[in-house]
């Protein structure tokens, strides 16, 4: 288990801040691209029973 000190110095924190958040991804993953597979598979339903029904609502 890895011990994690405390940082004291203000200016280095806001430092190590800036620069995760610069190497952080511009967007957020959507529900599609989340890892759980159980949630896709939710995902491809709800998008399955939303074709059918504007599918069916074209009649």
């Amino acid at each position: 288990m890895a011990v994690v000190e405390p940082e004291n110095d203000p200016d280095r924190i806001v430092e190590r801040t800036e620069s995760l958040i610069e190497g952080a991804p511009d967007t957020e993953p959507t529900l599609y691209e989340a890892p759980d597979p159980q949630l896709r598979k939710q995902v491809d339903n709800i998008r399955e029973q939303a074709d059918a029904a504007s599918d069916s609502g074209d009649d």
